[in-house]
């Protein structure tokens, strides 16, 4: 018989019981009477605090269960289960073989302890890594996105404003691009209508030519002078071998491929936990981001070539300037808005997936 299930005999008998039964009594150690205030607090239901002894050694696999209901019996303090995961072989092998609470001892909490206070640590840290994903995305993506449609509304607006407001000359887009390209002996290069629909106006290196949309090909508005004028400019560029603009027409044939094939490689290899093909994904989606950030030089240019060439061919008043420097300015603050987000979305990627390759 146990030192507990003796003290717990003679809590309920008078102590002349124990002298009645000499066999039992000899050998057993006396007990304290318990107090008043202890027995109050045994209707708490115990909790155990299992707990790492660290430096200590390791608890007989028969001690937890003898110290156990002598913990109960003599504060009978409120106690919290918490099983804490060790990283040393010792406690590998007894969770492998069932036994968890082979070193481990326990432990009693004040009064002024919380039970809140005993979450495991790892439900912390992985909370904290989805709020930290979460706060990453709408710092970096929801921004310039939402910049990114305000400037969209901006250009249509401008755009649909100026094509309300006719030109005085009375010269239609693709007549402006025409005069334009003859005055700086492009004679060779066309001007064609776009299929693509209002805003799919642009110049092709690779034909040599100048293609607009429907609404600027025969609109005589303001911001069809401008737009058809923007797209000569790029030609001017070629034609004058413009750094940025042969750097970009350079890095076109790589660009069409990394721009479709980044978001396949980046999900197989989130999916398929191959850090190669993420990191090879990131890689091609720079490459997309250093072309649109070639591309802001290109355009601003072709904006200013744009003007000049208008102010001194006389193609429009001095009102009707600062309406197509409108149109041109919107235009070209989409490029800007679209180097932003792609900047922002690389920068998301390379701390998700890169920053935590580990």
């Amino acid at each position: 018989m146990r030192d507990d299930e003796v003290a717990g005999d003679e809590l309920h008998e008078p102590a002349h019981g124990v002298a009645a039964r000499p066999e039992r009594a000899a050998g057993l150690r006396a007990v304290e009477p318990v107090p008043a205030q202890a027995l109050e607090r045994l209707d708490q239901p115990p909790v155990v605090v299992v707990e790492p002894l660290g430096s200590r050694q390791d608890c007989r696999p028969g001690e937890l269960g003898e110290e156990l209901p002598l913990a109960r019996r003599v504060d009978g303090q409120r106690v919290q289960e918490r099983r804490v995961a060790s990283s040393s072989p010792e406690s590998s092998r007894s969770r492998s073989s069932g036994l968890s609470y082979a070193s481990a001892r326990p432990r009693v909490l004040s009064s002024s302890e919380d039970a809140s206070d005993m979450w495991p640590r790892s439900y912390a840290v992985v909370t904290l890594q989805a709020m930290g994903s979460w706060t990453l995305y709408f710092i970096f993506l929801i921004p310039p996105l939402i910049l990114g449609f305000v400037v969209q509304g901006w250009l249509r607006k401008t755009v649909a404003s100026n094509m309300q407001v006719q030109v005085a000359n009375g010269l239609t887009g693709a007549e402006v691009a025409r005069q334009i390209l003859d005055r700086n002996g492009l004679q060779g290069v066309p001007v064609e209508p776009s299929p693509g629909g209002p805003l799919s106006d642009h110049y092709d290196p690779r034909k040599k030519s100048v293609h607009l949309s429907e609404p600027v090909y025969a609109g005589r508005a303001i911001a069809s002078t401008a737009i058809a004028a923007h797209e000569v400019g790029h030609a001017i560029q070629h034609a004058k071998a413009y750094g940025p603009f042969q750097v970009r027409s350079a890095m076109f044939p790589v660009v069409s491929f990394a721009s479709s094939a980044w978001i396949f490689l980046l999900l197989i290899g989130a999916f398929a936990q191959i850090f190669q093909l993420i990191g090879l994904a990131v890689i091609l989606y720079a490459i997309v981001v250093l072309f649109q950030l070639v591309t802001l030089p290109v355009e601003f240019d072709a904006s200013r070539r744009a003007m000049a060439q208008l102010n001194d061919m006389g193609l429009v008043s001095r009102g009707e300037s600062q309406g197509a420097r409108k149109v041109l300015t919107a235009a070209a603050m989409t490029y800007v808005a679209g180097a932003l987000a792609a900047l922002s979305q690389l920068a998301y990627y390379a701390l998700i997936f890169l920053g935590n390759r580990n």
